[in-house]
């Protein structure tokens, strides 16, 4: 049933008669509540009220028992009714730009959920049952006033795409390793100051966000993310990486602008894969002589640093395309610069 943009400010009481209907879309109308009688609809499957004016729905919601495919998004929701946990076979929620405070208690007997959207809601914390939600494979949390994780959110082991930035996190739980599936992770914009020892854990990570935090120093067990290619540490507090940071050999894209480090790592040269390093706005003096190393490096921004001059290596970067070095204090390039070949930008000024 096909009735989105119609201009709709209200259902009849009848509406919920209609107990063979498995599909309906009301998006786009002026809804400001559903009718009681919505929950005999028993037979619905998916069900659209993107952008309407409801601010929760009726407690026979929860007797929708075939709804698998759920969006409540752009309504200012603020509660859902304790029933709305009866929804076992419910797969994909999406309750995001709404007004949501708080989730149900009993959250974690939707234990159908596949993908769960909250993202751009108001919730301050979440309740420790959303450990059950076992087969939970995205989940979107972003843009909320998340203070904390309970230490359940580790038992969600299916999990494979976590969104969790511009919250309010302070720290993680220590249960946080325990998220082995995880392969994609953002964390930007909260306050993480430190990062649970257990963090190297998550084997399967490839792509992490961890920008414009209080970092200032990773755990040595960050270096175990072997499958990492994408790292966002800009805009945190790092004043030194760990010594084996070399061992992240699957980075190919490493953003650590906008820190304090002074200087890197020597097995910095074993990153073999890297091909975009920007080390912008940091105090650093030298580079290891080891950066020649970075054989596969096409795009480098070592800008407003502090350096007086290049390792010998440099020219070895034969890879190189895209070369950032102004704002530093170099007078003179090694004699091996003439080799970067297939440098095609280059900015160096005082």
């Amino acid at each position: 049933l096909q009735l989105s943009n119609c201009r709709l400010t209200a259902l009849p009481e009848q509406f919920g008669s209609l107990r063979e209907l498995e599909v309906v879309s009301l998006n786009e109308n002026s809804l400001d509540e559903l009718p009681e009688s919505f929950g005999g609809l028993v037979a619905l499957r998916s069900c659209g009220l993107l952008h309407n004016n409801l601010r929760t729905v009726p407690d026979s919601f929860g007797d929708l028992i075939s709804l698998e495919h759920l969006t409540l998004s752009y309504n200012p929701i603020s509660v859902l009714p304790p029933s709305f946990c009866r929804l076992r076979n419910l797969r994909d929620l999406h309750i995001y730009h709404s007004a949501l405070a708080a989730l149900p208690d009993a959250v974690g007997e939707l234990r159908a959920l596949r993908y769960l959207r909250l993202d751009f809601n108001r919730l301050e914390q979440l309740p420790e049952s959303i450990g059950r939600l076992a087969y939970l494979q995205e989940l979107r949390l972003g843009e909320n006033m998340l203070s904390e994780l309970p230490e359940s959110f580790g038992d969600l082991r299916h999990l494979s795409m976590l969104y969790l930035s511009s919250n309010r996190l302070a720290a993680l739980p220590g249960s946080f390793g325990q998220l082995t599936s995880l392969q994609k992770l953002s964390l930007g914009d909260n306050r993480l100051a430190m990062l649970p020892d257990s963090f190297g854990s998550l084997s399967a990570l490839q792509e992490l966000s961890l920008s414009q935090n209080r970092l200032v120093t990773l755990p040595e067990s960050f270096c175990r993310l072997a499958a990492l290619q994408l790292l966002e540490l800009y805009h945190n507090r790092l004043e030194s990486l760990p010594q084996s940071f070399g061992d992240l050999r699957a980075l190919r894209i490493l953003y650590l602008g906008a820190n304090d480090l002074t200087g890197l790592p020597e097995s910095f040269g074993e990153l073999h894969a890297l091909r975009n390093l920007s080390l912008n706005a940091n105090r650093l003096t030298r580079l290891p002589e080891s950066f020649g190393e970075l054989a596969a490096l096409r795009s480098l921004s070592v800008s407003a640093n502090l350096l007086v001059d290049l390792p010998e290596s440099f020219g070895k970067l034969r890879a190189l395309q895209h070369l950032r070095l102004e704002g530093n204090r170099i007078e003179r390039l090694p004699e091996a610069f003439g080799d970067l070949r297939s440098l095609r930008t280059f900015y160096l000024s005082l």
